[in-house]
């Protein structure tokens, strides 16, 4: 599932988790944890949302930033990118 899970990221946009647990006919909590566990393998970086990672992501300001329109910077909502090695 962690597989269909990436195709649907790839495919581009933006989504929530009720969305994409409903794409994989899931649950949110799994889908959670799979997002989770996509960013410790590599395939996923958060962006915003206070995460400790993410100010990183941020630091060059909204230019360029595929996230800018759902950006949640300073939010407690998560957001995920793409990492390298998920493309």
């Amino acid at each position: 599932m962690l597989e269909k899970l990436l195709e649907i990221l790839r495919s581009g946009g933006t989504r929530t988790m009720a969305s994409l647990a409903r794409e994989l006919e899931t649950s949110v909590p799994l889908v959670q944890m799979m997002v989770e566990e996509l960013a410790t393998l590599g395939y996923l970086t958060p962006v915003g949302g206070g995460h400790p990672s993410a100010s990183a992501c941020c630091s060059e300001g909204c230019t360029g930033c595929q996230v800018t329109t759902p950006c949640v910077v300073g939010e407690s909502t998560r957001v995920w990118t793409l990492a390298d090695r998920g493309v």
